[in-house]
């Protein structure tokens, strides 16, 4: 697991090797601090793929571990494939407010409200209307620049704009997102609803808040109850509510 400590990051566990720093090979059997400049961390996100990325209070975003996809934006550097085992900074922005990490994918939204990415993009992840992978940080157009949070899922994209709307990209088999069907897309896309508040994504789903504190839930719960909705095994293709209130701090 990753952890922000008082503004440091702590890393342990069986996959705490080279994408959680300690610059080897050896399995980490006790917290062990993250090298580098490791204070002023204000958020951290880590998947199973070995990838994770880190925010700093002074809106830098910072990336380390698996890059096989260009999903670091250091192809070639530090080992095969642009893997890397110490943090180092996307390009040199300074703005970055909000960041999602995917299956070999990451998104961010800077102080202009653009939605940028960068990585693998076989199945549309990255919203560019292509399946070109990017190892490059590449804007996406798609819905203009009024993005506030960003909450991808392992391969789907979901965020929401200032005004309220919910977006969604990427395939769909399932109903993952939100969209009353189940084809595929590869540019934004607007979910039905208004006055959403912020988005997760998982697997296979999509979990969302509104600012009246209701929790929605649409995509796959594959025998294990994880839409919420009392049925271990599901498949929603639009939002649906989850009974109960949960605010929204």
């Amino acid at each position: 697991g990753v952890v922000v400590e008082n503004a440091s990051i702590i890393a342990t566990g069986m996959r705490a090797k080279v994408h959680i720093v300690d610059k080897s090979e050896t399995r980490l059997k006790q917290l062990v601090q993250i090298f580098g400049d490791n204070i002023n961390w204000t958020d951290i996100q880590t998947n199973n793929m070995g990838q994770t990325a880190g925010l700093k209070s002074d809106n830098t975003l910072w990336v380390w571990g698996r890059g096989t996809k260009g999903q670091l934006m250091h192809t070639g550097q530090n080992g095969p494939d642009g893997h890397r085992s110490s943090p180092i900074q996307v390009g040199s922005y300074t703005n970055i407010t909000d960041f999602c990490i995917g299956n070999e994918t990451i998104l961010w939204i800077n102080t202009s409200g653009e939605l940028w990415a960068a990585g693998n993009n076989n199945v549309g992840e990255l919203a560019q209307n292509n399946n070109a992978n990017f190892s490059s940080p590449i804007q996406i157009h798609g819905g203009g620049t009024t993005w506030n949070y960003i909450g991808g899922g392992w391969k789907h994209g979901c965020a929401v704009k200032t005004d309220g709307t919910l977006w969604t990209w990427g395939p769909n088999q399932y109903g993952t997102l939100g969209l009353n069907d189940r084809t595929a897309r590869s540019s934004p896309t607007q979910v039905p609803g208004t006055n959403w508040y912020d988005v997760a994504g998982n697997y296979w789903a999509t979990i969302a808040t509104k600012t009246d504190g209701t929790l929605w839930s649409w995509g796959l719960a594959n025998g294990e109850g994880g839409l919420g909705q009392n049925q271990a095994s599901i498949s929603i293709s639009s939002p649906t509510q989850i009974p109960g209130t949960w605010g929204t701090n």
